[in-house]
């Protein structure tokens, strides 16, 4: 994985030397390493909700970060990320908020 990963960086800086290339070099390498770890790992399996969740939650950074001022990229970012969250994770998402509330009210 660290060749990977150094390869892949390396590759981006001779592309184009920028703190955003870098950081599509370095997501990609944890997102080949993600899916090609997830079949050697017990209990790391990939399903189709977590593939969906990193197949709109990069172009939602890659839109909130580039095309948005700070402020606005921020909330809008977060906004999408609890959209996603409950669109996706809906279940899970409603099962955590049940387990907060419970303890706040214990």
């Amino acid at each position: 994985m660290l060749i990977i990963s150094i390869v892949f960086n390396t590759i981006a800086v001779l592309i184009n030397l920028s703190n955003f290339s870098i950081a599509i070099a370095t997501s990609l390498a944890f997102y080949f390493w993600f899916f090609s770890s997830s079949k050697d790992f017990e209990g790391l399996e990939t399903n189709l909700k977590e593939i969906l969740f990193i197949i709109f939650y990069i172009p939602l950074f890659l839109f909130t970060s580039n095309y948005m001022n700070y402020i606005y990229g921020f909330f809008s970012f977060l906004l999408g990320i609890f959209i996603l969250t409950f669109l996706i994770y809906r279940k899970e998402f409603i099962e955590l908020i049940n387990k907060v509330m419970k303890r706040t009210s214990d």
